[in-house]
């Protein structure tokens, strides 16, 4: 965090390898949600563990594949973030998966700190099947992505700010 104010993350401070941001609850001092950003060159692969969290892959521009437990999984993407909803696909706590991009994209990864008690929250919802996978509902999606936009602007605004 920044000495000025502990509530500003400049652009790229947390960046590292594939990551052009990389919050985690504890860099944030929240008590549950983190969010990735992860850019990845056409044909590049990044493997990603979720430890304790439970995450989403939600392309931001591109689309990827994202392979887990054997089985693959095709994630169309859009262009941009402004010109569709797309697809995404939910991972559990304690897995590993590897995303790959064929044309190269940029993709978000918003996480959720796990316990027991979320999980069965999660699992009273229920779980969506579709072609992309397991999702989760539609309306955990919205939250996420609404909270990821929000979490965007304020890095964009942020950086903005720090040109002037």
């Amino acid at each position: 965090m920044s000495n000025d104010n502990d509530l500003v993350i400049r652009a790229g401070q947390t960046a590292h390898h594939q990551y052009a941001l990389d919050v985690t609850p504890e860099r944030a001092g929240w008590r549950f949600s983190g969010l990735k950003i992860v850019e990845l060159s056409a044909g590049e692969s990044l493997e990603l563990s979720t430890g304790q969290d439970e995450a989403l892959v939600l392309p931001l521009s591109g689309g990827c594949s994202v392979e887990s437990e054997g089985t693959s999984y095709e994630l169309a993407g859009r262009p941009d973030v402004f010109s569709e909803v797309t697809d995404y696909i939910y991972l559990p706590r304690e897995t590993t998966a590897i995303i790959t991009s064929a044309r190269g994209g940029r993709f978000a990864v918003p996480t959720a700190r796990a316990t027991a008690l979320s999980l069965a929250v999660v699992a009273v919802l229920g779980f969506a099947l579709n072609d992309s996978g397991i999702t989760i509902p539609s309306m955990m999606a919205a939250v996420f992505e609404s909270a990821l936009v929000v979490l965007l602007a304020r890095i964009v605004f942020t950086e903005s700010r720090s040109r002037s």
